[in-house]
């Protein structure tokens, strides 16, 4: 077939961009052209490689079949061109990625950080694609490379040219609006609930989610969209299951709570899905890399620790910091210093005998002394050796490892409660993904009128504006910003912000 690479090249840009007109563009080329370099090939092939569908265009089976090999001509033919010029050829290319929607918000941004400091010279070009025809997708060569779902209640078949592998797993919850606690038994049954087709994978891993619940799910809602679904939950229109990674597509109006397995039945039996990563039996070099740093991305939030915060990195950088950090505070409250400053504020706040919640109590310092004045303190940490040296140095406390932006304050009794405070800088250790979501399940805790302080400095990666405007995104009410725990007024070169906000 005497087909030549200008041809090629010419295909491969009107499938990816969809258009001769912008495959013209791209390619410095004349419409006419353009439709030259088509009719050319497809009298080469002896078979339509593109049928018109609308207004737009659908490959035909000889171009779903000349797709791939394509592509892989003028990778070659790239590589060829940088071993020449001695350059590495394998990481030189690009490589189209398919992404869906909860995939894109949550991962999308680290994978294409990765790639730039491991690979910079690697082009990545996102596609979005139906999760559901992901796979297809991939066996067309119409994407190098997708992120898909294999659901393991209603597990993927095995497919000729696809292979694919799994990089991360989670359970479904329960959605429910922001607060609320989810319903039980008979009330599940009688719920409204917000399903997708049942002709979906999704649809049916839901429904069988369900049936391990011991329900027969009324379905008052037909939902594809997830971001819709968590919205109609949100408004209390009606249930509906989600991943923690699927709430990143949701707000500050909607909780995932954990699944009460029915009697006899297991919590794993309440089904999930697993995230993987899609690709030809054998990828060319360029794509197999993409595939390994998606992989990695994914891989951290496998198990209870789905965000990738600063504290967590300097623990792997420092193996001993925790207990240097818990070393630095005794040391410091046995040569007689004043290391109570964020205790005297939030026993000001709240009421004799108030329930306080410490978001990120550490070793406990400030916690600790709240309850030597009465108070009810309930402390959540991420960092296991600082909480157990709080169990060892305030026992009458009640003390929880666990991250706080996907913490279940609910199901721990951690709720009505007076006043939550941050302390010590905690939130710019924070993953900036987490951020929102890390406020939001504080505000949770709170009762009605229940308050929120939080203090840290300028210039550690949380800018005071973008922290404002966070906290409001939540629905809290900001009644008051300071410059230090000694009530000094806030101004707008403080290097220091300590702010109130209140649960409406």
């Amino acid at each position: 077939m005497a087909w030549t690479l200008g041809q090629l090249r010419t295909f491969v840009t009107v499938v990816e961009l969809g258009s001769m007109t912008r495959a013209a563009e791209q390619l410095g080329y004349s419409i006419g052209a353009v439709s030259q370099h088509m009719s050319a090939l497809r009298r080469a092939v002896g078979s339509e490689l593109l049928l018109r569908r609308g207004k737009g265009m659908v490959l035909a089976e000889a171009g779903r079949t000349l797709l791939p090999r394509a592509r892989s001509i003028l990778a070659a033919q790239k590589q060829a061109e940088m071993a020449m010029l001695g350059r590495d050829f394998r990481s030189e290319a690009i490589v189209t990625l398919g992404v869906f929607g909860s995939a894109s918000t949550r991962a999308l941004p680290s994978i294409v950080r990765a790639l730039g400091e491991l690979y910079p010279h690697i082009e990545v070009r996102a596609r979005e694609i139906n999760v559901e025809t992901m796979s297809s997708a991939v066996i067309d060569g119409a994407i190098d490379l997708g992120i898909g779902i294999n659901y393991p209640a209603v597990p993927l078949p095995p497919m000729r040219g696809l292979s694919w592998t799994t990089v991360a797993s989670e359970d479904f919850g329960i959605v429910v609006p922001a607060g609320s606690t989810p319903p039980a038994g008979e009330e599940l049954a009688e719920a409204d609930w917000i399903l997708p087709p049942a002709e979906e994978l999704f649809g049916r891993a839901m429904r069988l989610a369900t049936s391990a619940m011991g329900i027969a799910a009324k379905e008052t809602h037909i939902v594809t969209d997830t971001a819709v679904a968590l919205a109609l939950a949100g408004t209390g229109l009606g249930l509906t299951l989600a991943t923690p990674i699927m709430m990143s597509l949701g707000g500050p109006d909607v909780d995932l709570r954990p699944i009460a397995p029915a009697s006899g039945q297991s919590g794993a039996e309440a089904g999930g899905r697993e995230i993987i990563v899609l690709t030809s039996p054998d990828p060319a070099d360029p794509v197999r890399a993409v595939a390994e740093v998606v992989a990695e991305v994914f891989r951290p939030r496998m198990g209870a620790m789905s965000f990738d915060h600063q504290w967590n990195r300097i623990r792997e950088t420092n193996p001993d910091h925790s207990a240097n950090y818990a070393q630095r505070w005794r040391t410091l409250a046995a040569a007689g210093h004043d290391i109570g400053g964020e205790a005297r504020f939030v026993d000001a706040m709240a009421p004799r005998g108030g329930r306080i919640l410490d978001a990120g109590c550490g070793t406990g310092r400030a916690g600790g002394l709240l309850l030597g004045e009465g108070h009810s303190v309930y402390g959540v940490d991420l960092d296991e050796f600082l909480i157990a040296v709080a169990e060892e140095d305030f026992p009458s406390g009640e003390w929880h490892t666990g991250d706080l932006a996907e913490f279940d304050f609910l199901g721990a009794g951690i709720n009505d409660i007076d006043v939550a405070f941050c302390a010590g800088n905690v939130l710019s250790f924070l993953d900036p993904a987490s951020r929102r979501q890390t406020l939001a399940n504080i505000k949770s805790t709170l009762k009605s009128g229940g308050r929120f302080v939080a203090g840290f400095g300028a210039g550690r990666g949380y800018d005071f504006a973008d922290f404002i405007e966070d906290v409001e995104s939540t629905g809290m009410l900001v009644n008051l910003k300071l410059s230090t725990w000694e009530l000094h007024p806030y101004e707008p070169d403080s290097e220091f912000l300590v702010l109130i906000a209140e649960r409406v």
